[in-house]
């Protein structure tokens, strides 16, 4: 006869906290909500209630994480372009693991931007490894006012014309 598992409660949270989450993905720009993250659908690219549940499971549950770190720019011309890293992990880990390493490679791209062009940082992160191109992030980027900002240069043209 098969005997039955023994009832673990962190496990069955864990699950369920994977399924609600399973279509969610969480988005960081400047200016959004004060300078919060907010939980959008990754399905609508909408954004999603987030719920005590949801929030605690996306802190203490350990995913694999896909995280797409953005740095919008301008040129001089006013042609708009993005530089992309993404960084995916390759065991499951929990997001306050994770801040330490994405700071610093998020200040990496930031710095490596010519900073006449530099607009906003931003990021993307997907809790189910989902890796997303430049046509799918950019596109959720600027649903969210990407590109709403003033360059340096933009700024000080800007001064001076009021002046």
């Amino acid at each position: 006869m098969k005997r039955r598992k023994k009832h673990n409660k962190y496990e069955r949270w864990a699950r369920i906290g994977r399924m609600s989450v399973r279509d969610k993905a969480i988005l960081w720009l400047p200016g959004i909500k004060e300078n919060a993250s907010i939980l959008i659908n990754d399905i609508t690219h909408k954004p999603a209630v987030c719920t005590q549940g949801t929030l605690s499971a996306l802190s203490d549950i350990a995913f694999l994480w896909s995280i797409n770190c953005a740095v919008f720019c301008r040129d001089e011309f006013g042609i708009n372009y993005m530089q992309t890293i993404t960084v995916s992990a390759r065991a499951p880990y929990r997001r306050k693991s994770l801040d330490d390493i994405m700071t610093t490679r998020h200040q990496a791209l930031i710095q490596s931007c010519n900073s006449n062009h530099f607009l906003a940082a931003g990021w993307l992160a997907s809790p189910n490894g989902i890796e997303y191109d430049d046509v799918a992030s950019e596109a959720i980027y600027d649903k969210f006012g990407c590109w709403e900002h003033l360059t340096p240069a933009e700024f000080e043209n800007g001064k001076e014309e009021s002046e």
